[in-house]
């Protein structure tokens, strides 16, 4: 019996097999080496991802399509970026307001939120600071909510509002407007590996990266002047 082709199949098989091990060895290599690499950087595409990632969740809301996770917590651009029980990036507060207190809600996008700095640096609690040295006679003090979720346009942000800090029966709202509020309401589609690999994401933003410099997409210049072009929704 002629047993070469059953062992050209088993030698196929098994180079087969271990070119796959190879591979997948060196892709969790590679996610490992990633997750190092990428756990306190400056690496703007990353960093954003890590945000989506870690502390945004999809909402069945379309006016909305995503919101914070309550109570988490991430290292990003540099800081901490603690997420509150209430899904806001701030302390803890009260849904009912003391008497006493002049309570503001500030929205807005990663502006808002404070994008690379601290919480105490943030707008909405650099207003509260300053409020608070005042010293207003009738206001025990003064507070300042920051409602800010980054990607957020104004439809989410006053959407936002509506479903969540009406309940904390602000005196005040203040919203922030960007030049990128213009823009329709993003769905939320995050695939089951791309909300985990750092390894696919760093791929996907290289490549964008790329396709982008090579102008075969626009950049944020003609992304921006594209939202306000007559006849472009």
């Amino acid at each position: 019996m002629n047993r070469a082709p059953l062992r050209h199949y088993q030698d196929a098989l098994l180079n087969t097999a271990l070119f796959v091990g190879v591979v997948l060895s060196c892709c969790i290599v590679s996610e490992l080496a990633l997750r190092v690499a990428f756990a306190r950087t400056m690496d703007f595409p990353m960093e954003m991802w890590k945000y989506a990632a870690q502390l945004k969740q999809p909402v069945a809301d379309r006016q909305l399509s995503f919101a914070h996770v309550p109570n988490r917590s991430a290292f990003l651009m540099g800081v901490q970026v603690s997420i509150n029980s209430h899904g806001l990036r701030d302390r803890e507060y009260s849904r009912s307001k003391p008497p006493d207190v002049y309570r503001i809600v500030m929205l807005g996008d990663s502006t808002t939120l404070g994008w690379g700095v601290a919480l105490e640096q943030t707008v909405p609690k650099v207003l509260e600071a300053e409020l608070n040295e005042l010293h207003l006679p009738g206001y025990n003090r003064f507070e300042v909510l920051n409602a800010g979720v980054g990607n957020y346009n104004t439809v989410q942000e006053v959407t936002h509002y509506l479903t969540y800090e009406r309940d904390f029966h602000p005196d005040l709202v203040i919203l922030q407007y960007f030049i990128n509020d213009a823009e329709p309401v993003p769905k939320e589609r995050q695939p089951f590996l791309l909300g985990r690999s750092y390894l696919l994401a760093y791929a996907i933003s290289r490549f964008d990266a790329m396709m982008r410099l090579t102008g075969v997409r626009a950049d944020w210049k003609q992304y921006y002047a594209e939202l306000y072009e007559d006849g472009v929704p």
